[in-house]
Order: C-alpha cells, then sequence, then structure tokens
C-alpha cells in the first residue's frame, strides 16, 4: 500500500503515521491482532501490525523504525491468559493490560 501512495505522491515517508504498533507472535493470535488493530483505529489511534508474520525481534525492530511510542506484544500465552504485554518503546516499561480494557487503556495513554 505504501508504494501505491508514493506513486500517487500522496505520502510523506517522512512523516511518523505509527503511534502503536502490534506484535503477534503465531498463526493463532492473527485473528486477535487484525481485530484489535482495527478497534484502535476507529478510536483514532494509528495503529499498524506486521502482515508478514516475522519474528519477534523483526517485528520489533519494525516498531523502532516506524517510531511508534508503543507496542503490543500477543502471543499465545497471553491470548489464555487475556493479558497483553504493551511496552513503553521510548523508556523500556513494559505492563500487562487487559485484553478487554486494552482500547480504553491505550486512549488514557500520551502519544
Amino acid at each position: 500500500m505504501e508504494r501505491i501512495l508514493l506513486a500517487m505522491g500522496n505520502f510523506d515517508s517522512n512523516i511518523n503515521n505509527t503511534q502503536l504498533y502490534i506484535v503477534g507472535l503465531g498463526d493463532t493470535v492473527r485473528p486477535v491482532v487484525v481485530k484489535l488493530a482495527e478497534d484502535l483505529r476507529q478510536n483514532n489511534i494509528r495503529t499498524n501490525f506486521d502482515p508478514l508474520r516475522r519474528s519477534l525481534k523483526a517485528q520489533m525492530r519494525e516498531a523502532n523504525k516506524t517510531d511508534a511510542r508503543y507496542a503490543i506484544l500477543i502471543g499465545d500465552q497471553e491470548l489464555e491468559s487475556g493479558e497483553v504485554e504493551l511496552k513503553d518503546l521510548s523508556t523500556g516499561d513494559q505492563e500487562k493490560i487487559a485484553l478487554d480494557k486494552l482500547v480504553d487503556h491505550i486512549n488514557s495513554l500520551p502519544f
């Protein structure tokens, strides 16, 4: 999509478009990642995730490259427990947040 927008001239790659990056680990979390990204975007939070199903390290590198402020880490264990890890990429602080309260919590964060 970015290449199409660049070709159209409607995309400035120097502008930070991502506030939050969702790191999904495993195929079972994929539908949750997509749904969560949709919910966050509907709440005007610029959200991105990895459509290529890369490793944790590669996804975190991408999150840092997009200058996202926060990353949400979701794997099979987080899905079972109903809690995700929210990482502040500027400080490195992490906290567990209940999945059903995540959108409200993200809305309360400074961006």
